[in-house]
């Protein structure tokens, strides 16, 4: 389990309060602004590298 729970949810909430993304759905934007910088090797999310290892299983 990760450190830190909801943690999208918890992004959105902050970010709504603070007048931004005020309609919408903004995890398409989110991910493909944020895609371009992660190293999916180096992450310490254990559910991200949980799904990582469940993709690498259906090559």
């Amino acid at each position: 389990m990760d450190a830190i729970s909801d943690t999208w949810e918890t992004l959105w909430r902050v970010l709504r309060q603070g007048g931004c993304y005020r309609a919408g759905n903004a995890n398409v934007e989110w991910a493909e602004t944020i895609a371009p910088h992660l190293d999916p090797v180096r992450s310490t999310s254990a559910s991200f590298q949980c799904f990582r290892w469940g993709l690498g299983q259906l090559q």
